[in-house]
């Protein structure tokens, strides 16, 4: 009988301790984040959890713990807003000011208002100074 407790309770305490972590872990687990979900039904979670190049999970911190693995990069967001999307970080720094030198036509749609927003754009100028950049909107609707 003692054997057969003994057994019980040596089985019970390896499966207590666990494993060496999730059969398919995580590659990076981001936690503790406001992460806006575009889903409906749970508009918001915590964090997420991301294997190869997918997205394995999006929920609560938990849930993406559960997938941290001896490899998976943890990082915590502390907080910081995360958005799905393709984002392109680029700017064209030296647009910044091009208006003030140039001329905007992006809105003029036929000669006359071609005419008046290029003497509008003239008068910013010093006298014998050229308009060097713009904006023109002829391959938009």
């Amino acid at each position: 009988m003692r054997i057969r407790i003994l057994a019980v309770a040596a089985t019970a305490f390896v499966a207590a301790c666990g494993g060496s972590g999730p059969e398919d872990p995580a590659d990076l687990v981001l936690i503790n984040g406001d992460v806006y979900t575009l889903d409906e039904s749970r508009p918001e979670a915590e964090a997420i959890a991301v294997r190869g190049e997918r997205i394995a999970v999006v929920g609560s911190n938990g849930e993406a713990e559960a997938l941290v693995g001896p490899d998976t990069r943890v990082i915590d967001l502390a907080g910081a807003f995360v958005s799905p999307g393709f984002n392109d970080g680029h700017v064209h720094v030296e647009s910044t000011g091009a208006l003030i030198v140039g001329v905007n036509l992006l809105e003029v749609h036929e000669p006359e208002g071609f005419r008046a927003e290029i003497a509008r754009a003239a008068e910013r100028l010093a006298p014998g100074s050229w308009i060097t950049r713009g904006d023109w909107g002829a391959y938009e609707d």
